[in-house]
């Protein structure tokens, strides 16, 4: 369990991605329940016990360092689902590992289409300026940001988020997802 991809290739704004599992089988299921339904304690409980059996410790992240920014829902998404399944999963995390869960550094802006309804092809478009860095954060170059969210698949959302996060000065942009597709 656990896969990570030190040193992102050049096409992404990702210093390095961490995923847990891979995006196959019963995780897909587990996957909506968390996204598409409001999360139950035992889907919650899932997820925390696939994050302690991971090897994330391995990495070599200053984890008490790490501010976890979880991947932001629009307003109206927000609203409508009574949550966001990354800050759920962001929190695991610091709780786990240490570090801060800060869900008003970047915020989405634009109320997309989801990803999951289009091809990889149009993902990346998708997404452009969907995210904004919020103002009254002042970056500084030593941070270590970790998004958050739940699958990577074509990777254009975290891509985008950390290319806002990176021009607003940030030095390292790491990213974490439950699952990789």
């Amino acid at each position: 369990m656990g896969y990570s991809s030190h040193g992102c290739n050049s096409k992404t704004y990702l210093d390095q991605l961490y995923s847990v599992c891979w995006y196959r089988d019963a995780v897909v299921s587990l996957v909506g329940a968390l996204k598409y339904n409001r999360p139950v304690r035992k889907v919650l409980e899932v997820f925390e016990m696939f994050i302690e059996g991971s090897v994330i410790s391995e990495i070599g992240y200053d984890w008490e360092q790490v501010v976890y920014i979880p991947i932001p829902l629009h307003v109206r998404k927000h609203r409508e689902r009574g949550f966001n399944q990354s800050e759920l999963l962001a929190t695991i995390l610091s709780k786990h590992l240490g570090g801060t869960v800060c869900t008003d550094m970047v915020v989405r802006k634009i109320n997309t289409k989801s990803q999951a309804s289009l091809p990889k092809g149009l993902r990346k478009d998708n997404m452009k300026g969907a995210f904004e860095w919020t103002e009254k954060y002042i970056p500084q170059k030593t941070s270590h940001i970790v998004l958050v969210d739940d699958v990577y698949t074509s990777g254009s959302t975290l891509n985008e988020c950390a290319r806002i996060i990176k021009e607003a000065g940030v030095k390292t942009v790491s990213a974490f997802t439950f699952a990789r597709g």
